[in-house]
């Protein structure tokens, strides 16, 4: 996108305030848990990019190819085991 627009930022909120564990039930929590921000964060670039390109920010490109580029672009967290030693 050329900037943020405040649908861009509304759309974070709302795709955010969607994935909230309170809404299916009233005891959970405010905020999805932390094992899902992979999946919430997708959801929430996506809404983002939506919003972009319906703004005029970004190329219009098709849902399924904007699927496509979130995923190749998403960092996957991968660390090498390490083994402590003694000194």
């Amino acid at each position: 996108a050329k900037r943020v627009t405040e649908n861009m930022l509304m759309a974070s909120s709302s795709a955010l305030a969607d994935c909230s564990p309170l809404l299916k039930d009233p005891q959970a929590d405010l905020l999805p848990p932390l094992g899902e921000i992979q999946q919430v964060s997708k959801v929430i670039a996506f809404e983002v990019a939506k919003a972009a390109m319906a703004d005029g920010v970004a190329v219009t490109i098709s849902d399924d190819l904007l699927k496509q580029k979130i995923d190749q672009s998403f960092w996957k967290p991968e660390y090498r085991k390490y083994k402590r030693i003694p000194f």
